[in-house]
């Protein structure tokens, strides 16, 4: 059984589709867009969130997000 945090729940119910990663901190976020690409009923435009709720998850999301100005 997938265990869904209820922060997930609530971006869901806002209209956002969720990914989670809970495989020892690892970010899978090029998986997750490639997947939103691939998605027929999602209307990607090339932007995303990414949410963290620790310094140590964060720390290792950036190094997958590109630089910005």
């Amino acid at each position: 059984m997938v265990s869904v945090s209820g922060s997930m729940i609530k971006w869901a119910e806002e209209g956002f589709t969720c990914s989670g990663d809970q495989t020892n901190g690892t970010i899978l976020l090029d998986a997750a867009i490639e997947a939103l690409k691939q998605c027929a009923e999602c209307d990607y435009d090339g932007r995303v969130g990414v949410v963290a709720y620790d310094t140590d998850s964060w720390n290792r999301a950036t190094t997958f997000l590109p630089e910005t100005s």
